[in-house]
């Protein structure tokens, strides 16, 4: 077993997911399915600009909307992102995009990252 750690967070899981179609992801953690993350790529010709957006899914857990994630060099967050919480923790998700061709299709690099735990309303308590 490896056990990963960056700062004080604990690596939970790392991958990356090759999207040739550029269809929607889902990603499902937790030893009772707990957290859902769904992702969607999207392109926007009247705002051009990079940006990502929240929405909010049928079950536990987030929706993130990547929107004109097309610089060949990738894009992504520098600080994780909290975006809930896991087996009564805090987690956070590093994440980097690559556009696979101008048209569609991108790589998605992830790592999920468990902090602090929490209490049932997902305050952090320690």
């Amino acid at each position: 077993m490896i056990k990963i750690k960056i700062g004080d967070l604990d690596v939970y899981h790392k991958g990356s997911l090759v999207n040739p179609t550029g269809d929607n992801l889902e990603i499902t953690m937790g030893s009772h399915s707990d957290f859902t993350a769904e992702f969607e790529f999207k392109k926007d010709s009247n705002n051009e600009d990079t940006r990502i957006e929240a929405f909010q899914i049928e079950r536990t857990g987030i929706g993130l909307r990547f929107i004109n994630f097309n610089n060949t060099l990738g894009t992504g967050n520098v600080t994780p992102l909290r975006v809930g919480w896991l087996e009564g923790r805090s987690i956070f998700l590093n994440y980097r995009v690559y556009p696979i061709n101008s048209e569609e299709g991108y790589i998605l690099e992830y790592t999920w990252l468990l902090g602090k735990k929490v209490d049932e309303n997902g305050k952090e308590i320690e």
